[in-house]
């Protein structure tokens, strides 16, 4: 169809060349200065196209007669459709993928996987042993009030996480040197004042060490069930989990344990699938379950109250926050949606693993073989994330503790590894609380406790001092005077600070209802 033209009667020294799609590749080659190796010299007779028509037909001689209007050149512009398109997509190279465009789509695959691995390292973090009490404190409430608890928990957190994080980027972008990861260096920059941090050192301490213990306690459990024929003593196995914690956290740097909370978080999902699919289709009744009233007085204020702590606890991961900043370079679009979708995993999963255990389908499915190898599995790498974050947690305290005055501030040096005192410091004071509790003691106080005082004033009411006073600090060195911030940033840490003012003061005015006064007769 490219052969016929009205221009084909001309001479050659007269008739503007034509080119076939056939020869493309041989005119690129052409184009970049390569022989034509084979492309063919068209030949002409005394009509002008008539070979070349030859070729292109396949051999049919040229017949003027059996043109058709659509086949015929004109001696305008480009002829044909298809050439023009050739043409086209030849002149014009900046059309392929340019090296640019493929860097930016190989930065967005890699932005995507680092916002993923720090939204696992929060959930494995957050996701731990204290979900096996959590059923209970759900049932005494109801699913539908538990469900309540744990939107308006995970709102609280995400506020909290947020508003830590807008302080770790700030410091980064007003210092030369690494956001520190130990709450008490994190307190000691913001605030400026090195009593508030060591204070703030101390309660996370303990929060963290509650942890460390209570996961220890359930390691030893967890063995002694997985092999009841080795007559395991539980207080070995949770020294052999303490002694191996201590090991990765001396031997590993913190991105080695990273990656190991990631691949724990990564076996803690894949059990806790195959468990939950038919755990809830073994529930008989999933909405009769959710909506059953709670077997203490359904929305009592007594119910919650025991249920609240437990559940804070259960989904506090404000610890790791600044290790999250630096782990995503400071970027807040990237540490608000790992935030926001690393503590929402974690609520779901509560939510499910509550709805599987009050309706009886957990029961049913961990009877047989496969069930009770995901259960195990699932157990162990939720104790192995939260008690090695929370381990990662106070080494850090225990670094920032010993060495804050022996390091040169000048060079601002990054430590990637723990030290073998702050290590030693951070595994026997609660593997000594472990070992004594192994045989029947119970830590589900230790975590309420946490719950009910430490977590609301260490991730409720400190984030939002640290807020202001990072706030402050930039509106004096930016020369601005009576800065007023909006209602919209006024409002959730109004929200914080109040919720958690309001969870420790109704656990004292619990505490204080629950003491019995004898009477005194005279």
């Amino acid at each position: 169809l490219l052969c016929a033209s009205t221009d084909g009667f001309q001479s050659p020294s007269q008739r503007p060349r034509r080119r076939r799609i056939g020869t493309s590749i041989n005119y690129l080659d052409d184009r970049r200065g390569e022989p034509r190796a084979t492309r063919k010299k068209p030949a002409f007779d005394h009509h002008g196209a008539e070979a070349e028509c030859n070729d292109s037909l396949g051999g049919r001689p040229h017949d003027p007669l059996h043109h058709s209007p659509s086949s015929v050149y004109s001696d305008r512009s480009p002829t044909s459709l298809a050439a023009a398109t050739l043409q086209e997509a030849i002149d014009a190279p900046d059309s392929m993928p340019s090296s640019d465009a493929l860097k930016a789509g190989r930065g967005l695959v890699e932005d995507v996987s680092r916002v993923a691995s720090a939204s696992l390292l929060i959930t494995g973090n957050t996701v731990g042993s204290s979900m096996f009490v959590l059923p209970e404190a759900v049932g005494e409430v109801g699913m539908q009030t538990g469900s309540a608890l744990f939107l308006g928990i995970y709102i609280f957190n995400l506020i909290s996480g947020l508003l830590l994080a807008n302080v770790a980027i700030s410091l980064h972008e007003d210092s030369d040197c690494e956001v520190p990861s130990s709450f008490k260096d994190f307190v000691d920059t913001a605030m400026k004042c090195e009593k508030t941090g060591t204070a703030m050192a101390g309660a996370s301490l303990l929060s963290n060490s509650c942890f460390v213990a209570f996961g220890l306690v359930h390691a030893g459990n967890l063995l002694t069930e997985t092999f009841p024929a080795l007559h395991f003593d539980p207080a070995i196995g949770a020294g052999g989990f303490a002694a191996a914690l201590a090991a990765a956290s001396l031997t590993q740097t913190n991105e080695g344990l990273s990656k190991i909370a990631n691949a724990a978080c990564v076996v803690l999902f894949s059990g806790f699938l195959s468990l939950l699919v038919p755990s809830l289709a073994n529930v008989s009744d999933p909405v009769g379950t959710f909506l059953a009233p709670g077997s203490g007085h359904a929305g009592s204020v007594a119910s919650i109250a025991a249920a609240v702590p437990l559940i804070l606890s259960s989904m506090t991961y404000q610890n790791i926050v600044p290790t999250v900043t630096k782990l995503l370079d400071f970027d807040r679009t990237k540490t608000t949606a790992a935030l926001a979708i690393g503590s929402l995993i974690p609520g779901v999963m509560y939510e499910a693993w509550s709805l599987c255990c009050l309706g009886g389908g957990l029961d049913s499915s961990i009877s047989n073989g496969v069930g009770a190898a995901a259960f195990t599995s699932f157990s162990a790498a939720a104790l192995v994330g939260s008690t090695l974050a929370a381990l990662m947690s106070i080494a850090e305290e225990y670094e920032s503790i010993l060495f804050s005055h022996t390091s040169d501030d000048e060079n601002c040096p990054v430590k990637t590894t723990f030290s073998l005192q702050s290590v030693a410091l951070s595994m026997v004071p609660p593997t000594a609380v472990a070992l004594a509790c192994s045989k029947g003691g119970e830590l589900s106080s230790a975590i309420h406790l946490n719950g009910a005082f430490i977590s609301p004033l260490l991730y409720g009411v400190v984030p939002v001092m640290l807020f202001q006073a990072v706030q402050r600090s930039s509106d004096r060195n930016n020369d601005v005077a009576n800065s007023s911030q909006s209602i919209s940033s006024l409002l959730p840490q109004a929200m914080l600070a109040a919720g958690s003012l309001a969870c420790v003061g109704q656990e004292i005015m619990q505490d204080i209802s629950s003491l019995s006064i004898p009477s005194v007769i005279s």
